[in-house]
C-alpha cells in the first residue's frame, strides 16, 4: 500500500482551521495529516515520517516547512 503523509505549517497565514479540517478529510482514507506549529514539532514529525516509512510526503505552508522536512 502506498503511504502518504501531508505536513502543514499550522502557523502559516493561510492555514486556517477550515483548511486543516479539509485536509484532514482528504487524507483520512489514504494518508496521515501532521500539523507543525514549531521547529520542535517539525523535527518530531520528520522522525515519525522516517520511522513509519511513508512513500510520499507533501508539505504545505511556506518554504520553511519543506526545508525543515528535508533537513531533518
Amino acid at each position: 500500500m502506498h503511504r502518504v503523509a501531508v505536513v502543514v505549517n499550522g502557523r502559516a497565514r493561510n492555514v486556517t482551521e477550515e483548511v486543516i479540517s479539509t485536509l484532514h478529510q482528504m487524507v483520512s482514507e489514504g494518508g496521515d495529516l501532521f500539523i507543525s506549529r514549531s521547529l520542535e514539532d517539525a523535527r518530531e514529525i520528520a522522525k515519525t515520517l522516517l520511522v513509519r516509512g511513508y512513500d510520499t510526503v507533501i508539505t504545505g505552508g511556506r518554504d520553511g516547512t519543506f526545508t525543515v522536512m528535508v533537513t531533518e
